[in-house]
């Protein structure tokens, strides 16, 4: 039911601010721009996000004014453009601002801990990466509930997983730790999927990835091909990009690599 959601939701900040409640006056600019970046409209989601984070420096001090500078550094990994150091710059920014408040959220937990996954292995610092992997691993099975907006923390931290086993594969480290934390996390994904049933799209691209690095084809087939259509039902378009580029090792790499980087160049546009 999104098609219709987003000005009914771009609305809202107007009638927060009439009541004095700038919390959620931001978290409704938030919310615009989560859901045009998981339908993939990036550049009007880095306009959004660009517009919390300014407005959030407009008001008190709160941890609201983290919102704006994570959004920007998630659209900017997906966006490609972006120099490594201001993603930095601004997860950095969001991490401080949620830390001064002392109001990390689950979710918000999660989110930035995948974003420094991200960044992480962005900047080649596999000792990093590792180290925030794990944690984020632990955070994932400690929580029992968190928002739906931990969807992007939920997805570095499955792809960090999967990159730091073929890091220690490629250099004879020892997989089975890993492979215990996988499961660790697999456990804690399928809880988000239930509470936001669009993320199965997610679940079944890392869990196909994750049976080809262990040599099941078939069943990575499987797993992708149903990521690729709950993706495109659900609009989820940035993660159909993901899809495609997951399932090129799969089939017809030439065809898959061309679809991906034709989603990818759709959503960059938009």
């Amino acid at each position: 039911h999104w098609r219709a959601l987003l000005p009914k939701i771009e609305v809202c900040p107007q009638v927060f601010v009439r009541h004095g409640d700038y919390r959620h006056e931001m978290e409704s600019l938030s919310l615009a721009g989560k859901l045009l970046l998981y339908q993939g409209h990036l550049n009007a989601a880095q306009a959004r996000f660009t517009r919390c984070h300014e407005r959030g420096l407009q008001l008190p001090a709160g941890a609201y004014r983290a919102f704006g500078p994570f959004g920007l550094a998630e659209v900017g990994l997906c966006l490609g453009t972006i120099p490594l150091a201001e993603l930095e710059r601004v997860a950095d920014l969001g991490s401080d601002w949620i830390t001064q408040m002392e109001n990390m959220d689950n979710a918000y937990s999660l989110r930035r801990l995948g974003l420094l996954v991200r960044l992480a292995w962005l900047a080649g610092d596999a000792p990093r990466a590792r180290e925030t992997v794990m944690a984020g691993v632990a955070a994932a099975a400690r929580f029992e509930r968190c928002g739906f907006w931990a969807h992007e923390g939920y997805a570095g931290i499955g792809e960090g997983l999967l990159q730091l086993r073929r890091h220690e594969l490629e250099a004879g480290g020892s997989l089975p730790p890993l492979d215990r934390a996988w499961a660790t996390y697999r456990k804690a994904l399928e809880g988000h999927v239930r509470r936001f049933p669009p993320a199965s799209a997610m679940r079944d691209r890392l869990l196909g990835q994750a049976m080809l690095e262990r040599g099941h084809v078939a069943t990575s087939r499987k797993h992708l091909e149903r990521a690729i259509r709950c993706a495109e039902s659900r609009g989820m378009r940035v993660e159909l990009a993901r899809c495609c580029d997951a399932m090129a090792p799969l089939q017809s790499a030439a065809n898959w690599n061309d679809r991906a980087r034709s989603v990818w160049a759709e959503v960059r546009r938009g």
